[in-house]
């Protein structure tokens, strides 16, 4: 005749207030990844401009772009490499590329810089470099 009404056990009320909880920690979650991608899009225009690889990575580092008026962010110039062939005392002889602007001690530095045994006064650090340029490097015996 009449029904009974029965109370939800103890291990029922702990699921759904779990099931409640793993939501809200869901919706959370949400909130904060939606909140992250707004503030990255917002600040983007803000980054700096990825410069060209097109030398050894960590060299040259120091040098700055120009910025143009009229425009949001600076732009590289043209910057044509140049291709110089270094041999001798240095820690990693090869081809290197670099900027057109470049200067022997950059490419020095480059090539892994000077070698235990090399002569270093025997070169003017201050030399700009040309394309098609080779290097050497002399020892201190030479």
């Amino acid at each position: 005749m009449y029904e009974r009404f029965s109370r939800p056990s103890r291990l029922d009320r702990l699921q759904k207030r779990k099931a409640r909880e793993r939501e809200k920690a869901r919706e959370i979650g949400q909130y904060i990844k939606t909140l992250g991608l707004a503030v990255l899009l917002a600040t983007l225009p803000f980054w700096p401009q990825a410069v060209p690889r097109n030398f050894a990575p960590g060299h040259f580092s120091h040098l700055r772009l120009p910025v143009v008026f009229g425009q949001d962010r600076p732009v590289a110039p043209k910057i044509r490499p140049v291709v110089v062939y270094v041999t001798g005392e240095v820690l990693r002889p090869g081809v290197l590329r670099a900027p057109e602007d470049a200067k022997l001690r950059e490419i020095i530095a480059a090539a892994g810089g000077y070698a235990p045994a090399a002569d270093r006064h025997a070169l003017d650090p201050d030399q700009p470099v040309k394309d098609g340029m080779h290097i050497h490097v002399p020892a201190v015996h030479q």
